[in-house]
């Protein structure tokens, strides 16, 4: 971390509507689909040398992977856990934001901001500028379709006087960035203080596992053991297992009234009656559905031509053909791989 002077001018005022959308997503949606399907945060409030997650860490070589159907990925040199996700929302919701040349985010921030919001103490300063450096050493590497690539999370971390005044300043990895334009991701930042309160870290990240997987209006209900496997929870603890169900139990109503996600203490499941508080956001770059208009595809055994494609809201498609308009409620992702299937 270094000290840097920068002149008043914000880079911002000139960004592109484009890039002004993909801000707009970041800062009001910072949990993606793919960064809780990767582990990039594990599900504990600290890595403490005695836990099953860091002794396998450790063994590794200091990293971990994860094996998924999307591709793989090995965390390197660092574990960053839930308090480091809640760092990175409190800099985005409260920080000054600027697009850097070469298209590189920047984030000024004051570090009193985000001690207060995330009630780390006033003069904590300290262990938040430890936990920062710490999420600009984490690396990832990731394998996908078997094109092979390295991300962080925080490019660059240093301490500047903007307009008179030091500041903190975080540069975002463009691969992380890039990651928001393409992946959907949960507008949290509601909420954000209610997970804080939460001290028991694994269940925000049950929470954010269960908003993101719920993008379209379906009633689902969801395995405790299932999601525990997908987000790197070590299972093989029946002691873990035990403190999470206590904990479960501890914060069973604040689930239920807060984040409305009610937990089934008998059958171990989770079911979600969507909350007011949280939006899924689409990605913005997604494949357009024009080409499929005009198109003959099979649908029900019978041929039939697409005439038109209608987004009615967030969720429900309409595709109208020579016979018959039908309703389909996904995002436009799956809409995509539906007229895929059906057009083969």
């Amino acid at each position: 971390m270094y000290e840097v002077d920068l002149p008043g001018s914000d880079i911002s005022l000139y960004a592109s509507s484009d890039e002004q959308k993909l801000l707009d997503k970041i800062q009001s949606g910072s949990i993606t689909y793919k960064s809780i399907l990767f582990n990039f945060f594990v599900p504990i409030l600290k890595v403490s040398a005695n836990s099953i997650i860091y002794k396998k860490f450790v063994k590794e070589n200091n990293t971990k992977t994860i094996k998924t159907d999307f591709g793989t990925v090995q965390i390197r040199n660092r574990l960053l856990t839930e308090k480091h996700r809640d760092i990175i929302n409190a800099i985005l919701l409260l920080g000054e934001t600027t697009w850097l040349p070469g298209g590189e985010l920047g984030v000024y921030f004051k570090e009193r901001d985000i001690l207060k919001k995330l009630r780390m103490g006033n003069g904590n300063y300290m262990a938040l500028r430890e936990s920062i450096l710490l999420i600009t050493d984490a690396k990832y590497y990731i394998t996908l379709a078997n094109l092979t690539f390295t991300m962080g999370i925080f490019k660059e971390y240093t301490t500047v006087t903007k307009n008179g005044k030091t500041m903190q300043c975080v540069v975002f990895d463009k691969k992380y960035v890039d990651m928001h334009k393409h992946d959907f991701s949960a507008s949290f930042n509601k909420l954000l203080e209610k997970t804080v309160e939460i001290k028991y870290s694994t269940i925000p990240t049950i929470i954010n596992y269960i908003y993101i997987h719920n993008k379209d209006k379906s009633k689902k209900i969801y395995k405790l053991m299932d999601i525990l496997e997908k987000i790197g929870f070590p299972i093989e603890s029946r002691d873990s297992i035990k403190t999470l169900k206590r904990n479960l139990l501890k914060f069973q109503e604040t689930m239920a009234q807060v984040f409305s996600i009610y937990y089934n203490s008998k059958e171990h499941t989770f079911t979600y009656a969507r909350s007011n508080s949280v939006d899924i956001l689409p990605p913005l770059n997604t494949t357009q559905v024009e080409y499929f208009i005009n198109k003959e595809v099979e649908i029900d055994k019978k041929k039939q031509t697409i005439e038109s494609i209608v987004q009615s809201d967030l969720y429900i498609w309409k595709i109208k053909t020579d016979l018959r308009v039908i309703e389909f409620n996904a995002f436009k992702d799956d809409l995509i791989t539906y007229l895929n299937e059906i057009s083969k």
